[in-house]
């Protein structure tokens, strides 16, 4: 059958487009970024925030850089199903390295409750298992895919595309972001209404807008992945994961600005590091700010 451009031409073109966008986004974030970095995050010790955050920040560069060259590289007639399984699973830890963030920022939020870490962590695994499982059993086609996907698989999956099944995995990752929003909306009118502390009105502030722009962006990959023709489903590989560690990171230094401006410096910077400690962090600094 003949691929006809006026449709898959195009799908794939602009999925290129896209991704190549999104690395040049993600390089020119790290530049400005960078020394904001160095200034909060360089010589700190290597606790577990901040192994996650650099996973969260500088995996996605390898990841990306796959993607992209799967995109623009001319890989007729070699077998590529490897090397998109390596790009999907860098692509898939970077994310989970900037969920991994907001899980703690989450468990800050709620005063270290390791109850809510423990609902947290589970939920993610089920998530995460629903993600990873649900493609595989689950098989969503139209009509128009037929053609398509005789070419991608006649291709070694060479092709740039992505199968609507992956938009699934969206689907798990936009119900734990609403979970995380609404617990945290709760904790914040149930325990912090009239609080005053600028480190956890910064804290809440963050964790919002990143779990409001996740869901946005998830529910538009899904649109793309189930409403557009296939040849645009790897539309958003890589802004997926851009966004992801972009907003981790501006959220950290974010918080670790925040947390010079405020007078108890060492409480609120215990908050900022996402450190458990015995009672509250937030109690703390709320009886520090309040002083």
């Amino acid at each position: 059958m003949s691929f006809e451009p006026s449709v898959e031409s195009v799908g794939l073109q602009t999925a290129k487009y896209f991704n190549v966008s999104a690395m040049a986004v993600l390089v020119a974030d790290y530049f400005i970024t960078v020394q904001a970095e160095t200034h909060w995050v360089g010589g700190r010790k290597w606790d577990l925030a901040r192994i996650i955050f650099t996973v969260s920040r500088y995996l996605p560069f390898a990841g990306v850089t796959m993607s992209v060259y799967a995109a623009l590289g001319n890989r007729a007639g070699q077998n590529c199903v490897a090397f998109g399984q390596a790009s999907n699973a860098l692509h898939i830890i970077g994310i989970l390295a900037a969920e991994g963030l907001l899980i703690l920022r989450t468990y800050a939020f709620w005063k270290c409750s390791k109850k809510l870490l423990a609902v947290l962590l589970v939920l993610a695994a089920a998530c995460l298992a629903g993600a990873i499982t649900s493609p595989r059993f689950i098989i969503i086609t139209l009509p128009s895919d037929r053609t398509e996907n005789i070419i991608y698989w006649s291709d070694s999956g060479c092709i740039f595309l992505t199968g609507r099944n992956a938009s699934l995995q969206y689907v798990f990752l936009m119900f734990y972001e609403i979970v995380v929003l609404s617990l945290t909306a709760y904790q914040r009118l149930h325990s912090h209404r009239d609080s005053k502390n600028s480190v956890l009105a910064t804290l809440y502030r963050d964790s919002m807008l990143y779990v409001a722009c996740i869901i946005l962006m998830s529910a538009i990959t899904i649109i793309v992945g189930f409403g557009l023709p296939l040849s645009y489903g790897a539309m958003l590989d890589c802004p997926q994961v851009v966004i992801h560690s972009i907003l981790a990171s501006r959220i950290l230094f974010n918080l670790h600005e925040c947390v010079q401006h405020e007078a108890d410096g060492t409480l609120a910077m215990e908050v900022s590091d996402f450190r458990a400690r015995p009672r509250s962090l937030v109690e703390s600094a709320e009886r520090g700010s309040g002083a």
